[in-house]
């Protein structure tokens, strides 16, 4: 009978331990989640914006920081999004000069766990040629 009390409150013991890794496994699934999505909506941004010609493609914030979402139930609302293009030049640094080459960089900001904002940018150059 004290065997199976001590079996039973060894197995009680190790179950609650696994349970309480829980709530830190749903909390890092949503910060993954939020990440992944971040990741597509900028890529999303930045390919439309590359297959843009390039005489089209004004230099300047192109895309003001804004929520994804315009209702603040969507679970995509925590997104927010920015778009800038800037000249470069032949080593890649902010230009004032147009030598044929843009650099558009897509960055989109959401909440880390802590409540801080985390962002991802992804940034590629077009050529006028």
């Amino acid at each position: 009978m004290i065997e199976a009390l001590v079996a039973t409150a060894i197995l009680t013991i190790g179950l609650m331990a696994i349970v309480g890794t829980f709530p830190f496994s749903i909390k890092a699934n949503k910060g993954s989640e939020l990440s992944s999505l971040a990741s597509s909506y900028a890529r999303t941004q930045l390919e439309a914006m590359l297959t843009t010609p390039y005489d089209s493609l004004s230099v300047g914030t192109i895309e003001a920081r804004h929520h994804l979402a315009a209702d603040s139930s969507d679970p995509i609302y925590v997104l927010e999004r920015e778009s800038v293009i800037s000249l470069v030049d032949a080593n890649l640094t902010n230009s004032i000069t147009d030598i044929g080459m843009k650099k558009i960089a897509v960055t989109v900001y959401w909440p880390n766990r802590q409540g801080v904002s985390s962002s991802l940018t992804l940034t590629s150059l077009l050529s006028s040629k």
